[in-house]
């Protein structure tokens, strides 16, 4: 019978085109639950002919996506986050405007192998006090096909779950480099990279998409939270309009997770709302842009660079 705790998820990303053919996995990531699915749109038959009955439709254009999501750890995830950014070199990952990371991802299923090639349009990395750091992948993709080949013998490289009781978080204004003077104590972090793919058409004749390419400007957003409402220090940043550069540094016996975000403006609606007797929290959005003005941050150009070590 098929069950979950059989299921396995499998990467390959060494594709170079949108129609290469698929290339057998050769990674398994960890993961824990997934929700990658195709979607067929169907063009009605509205055909008057004195019945009320309608006649069927026919198929037209075929759409995936859907979200893969799991505990991120330090030795899994590189070549998700490279396929998210788009460019990787020595562990440090950076963004890449074109982005032409073309992944191939297969699910065992135990009924079939379910198989497409795809790109990352989403990542979300966040975290919460007392537990581990998730990932979330949102993928746009090409056509699901549902294979009864044996999935690929591989195994989970060594895993060592990143924990949010790892984390060093600093925060400050861009005058000069981070210091232990900027540590914070928070309590939840959520970083939100959306890369704009289009997922449109060609012709009739191609009920694919098109290789997913950007559609505009890619987002990036932040946040953090505080459990208790004990400075203003966010606020009056948010009243000025005062640009930031903040990291976040988990480290786990020899290994780190470094994520290094040199201009953030705190743009979104800041709150310590009253919600009753217990004691008051505090949210902070953040949005990331283009490093234009941090100079102890000169060598970052983009919104982030991660490190893996």
């Amino acid at each position: 019978m098929p069950t979950g705790f059989k299921s396995k998820f499998g990467l390959y990303d060494g594709y170079s085109a949108w129609n290469d053919s698929w290339t057998a996995v050769d990674e398994m990531l960890p993961f824990n639950d997934e929700s990658v699915n195709q979607a067929i749109d169907f063009i009605e038959n509205n055909v008057l002919e004195g019945k009320a009955s309608r006649r069927a439709p026919d198929q037209g254009f075929i759409k995936v996506g859907g979200a893969i999501n799991g505990d991120f750890d330090y030795n899994n995830f590189g070549s998700i986050i490279k396929a998210a950014m788009g460019a990787e070199a020595g562990g440090v990952y950076t963004f890449s405007d074109a982005l032409d990371n073309i992944i191939g991802v297969e699910f065992e299923k135990t009924q079939s192998r379910w198989r497409t090639m795809a790109k990352i349009n989403e990542l979300t990395i966040e975290g919460q006090k007392n537990e581990g750091v998730k990932i979330s992948i949102g993928l746009v993709g090409k056509q699901i096909t549902r294979s009864a080949t044996a999935f690929p013998s591989l195994s989970i490289s060594s895993q060592s779950r990143v924990l949010f009781s790892q984390l060093t978080y600093r925060i400050g204004n861009q005058d000069d480099a981070l210091a232990g003077g900027d540590e914070l104590e928070i309590s939840s972090f959520r970083i939100h990279i959306n890369n704009n793919l289009a997922d449109d058409h060609g012709t009739n004749a191609q009920r694919t998409i098109l290789e997913a390419n950007r559609n505009g400007f890619r987002t990036v957003e932040f946040e953090i939270g505080f459990d208790r409402y004990a400075s203003d220090a966010m606020f009056d940043w948010f009243d000025a309009g005062t640009k930031l550069q903040s990291d976040l540094t988990f480290t786990d016996g020899s290994a780190t997770w470094l994520i290094e975000i040199p201009e953030i403006i705190i743009n979104g609606e800041p709150g310590a709302p009253v919600g009753g007797p217990e004691i008051i929290a505090e949210s902070v959005p953040m949005s990331c842009y283009r490093n234009t003005s941090n100079t102890p941050m000169t060598a970052i150009d983009d919104e982030v660079r991660m490190t893996l070590s």
